[in-house]
């Protein structure tokens, strides 16, 4: 075969041409797939984060209201008035019933029935908010969320109660997608 003969197939060229179209269009057609599938995992793994946020957000709601904290008497502390918050400290806002005949606690050995269903004590709110940070978000949290809590009064003459993360702030990267919101009813003893 001589060099003219091969200028002259017009086939080789055209069996050319066709290949490499057809490498082009698998390249597309791969990085279509794997650009669907990377989405697609972003997603599973997007909701399976919101999911386990809204766990610890319902479990951590849970503990503040239905234990009084640990030591129960966390709020006495004479650190905390100073800003001073042990690592040992685990909030709870939770309220023990009282011996009608003296008007103390039940001692420690009475069980969780003692405490007071849905009912937060505003002395240890306040101790919360002072101490917001250290308390909830590092001492509960281990600086893992932001979080922040809201007492609304019935009496709307009365200003709510906020605390903790503003995500009302505009500067922020919060992604409004990440927010979980836990909501309860609760009676608070502001009066004590």
């Amino acid at each position: 075969m001589k060099i003219n003969d091969l200028i002259k197939d017009q086939h080789g060229l055209l069996y050319s041409s066709e290949l490499m179209f057809s490498i082009i269009l698998l390249i597309f057609i791969i990085g279509i797939v794997a650009n669907l599938s990377d989405d697609l995992n972003e997603r599973v793994l997007s909701e399976e984060e919101l999911s386990s946020l809204e766990t610890i957000a319902i479990e951590s709601t849970d503990y503040l209201l239905s234990n009084p904290g640990n030591p129960e008497n966390w709020e006495e502390d004479d650190d905390l008035g100073d800003g001073i918050v042990s690592k040992n400290i685990i909030p709870g806002l939770a309220i023990k019933n009282k011996n009608v005949d003296n008007g103390e606690f039940f001692d420690e050995s009475a069980s969780d029935e003692m405490i007071m269903s849905n009912t937060i004590s505003y002395n240890k709110l306040i101790k919360i908010k002072n101490n917001y940070d250290s308390l909830v978000d590092r001492n509960l949290f281990n600086d893992s969320v932001h979080s922040s809590m809201a007492i609304y009064p019935l009496n709307s003459k009365l200003r709510p109660i906020e605390i903790g993360y503003d995500f009302g702030n505009e500067d922020d990267n919060v992604n409004d997608n990440d927010i979980v919101t836990v909501n309860r009813t609760v009676k608070c003893d502001f009066y004590s």
